[in-house]
């Protein structure tokens, strides 16, 4: 019975030591995401992903740019339907450009990964922004063939160059 009085306050502390972590790396998120200028949509990406709560700042960037990377991997394979459903040939080409832009984008952005881990953030930076120019040639390509794109396809594209700024600011402040 002793025994499990003295262990009762080491599990109570433990309990508020993780609080206390969590509750700073939220402040953290925050911080972070304030510097950006889309702080809901980096901290709704943050919140995606349950290793936020313990996340020091190169892990906030590596979350950032994952979601990222997965908005590029959507709007290739979305680039790609629309080659399908397209009948003039050069927004076909321009839709087919895209899609590949978009692939190549998703091959820096995993590039971004491996140099966050080594620390090199000058790299990781500037990969974000080549996968970001891609992004600016595509919308320049459809905007030149005066075509609309679908909304959901324009609202990623907005998402996508949105996350891309805010992973930039987010690696610049390492």
């Amino acid at each position: 019975m002793l025994l499990l009085l003295a262990l009762i306050p080491a599990f109570l502390l433990h309990d508020i030591d993780t609080h206390k972590l969590v509750s700073a790396n939220n402040e953290l998120i925050e911080l972070e995401c304030h510097n950006t200028e889309t702080p809901e949509l980096c901290m709704e990406c943050l919140k995606s992903d349950p290793k936020s709560q313990y996340s020091d700042e190169i892990e906030i960037a590596r979350i950032i740019t994952n979601c990222l990377s997965n908005h590029s991997k959507h709007l290739a394979a979305n680039m790609s339907g629309l080659v399908v459903v397209v009948s003039e040939e050069r927004l076909k080409a321009a839709c087919e450009a895209c899609s590949g832009g978009y692939s190549r984008a998703y091959k820096h952005l995993s590039e971004v990964l491996s140099y966050l881990k080594r620390g090199d953030y000058d790299k990781a930076g500037h990969s974000v922004l080549i996968a970001l120019k891609f992004q600016l040639s595509c919308q320049k390509s459809i905007k030149s063939q005066k075509w609309s794109l679908p909304e959901s396809i324009a609202y990623e594209m907005k998402v996508y160059e949105d996350l891309s700024q805010d992973a930039m600011r987010i690696i610049d402040r390492l």
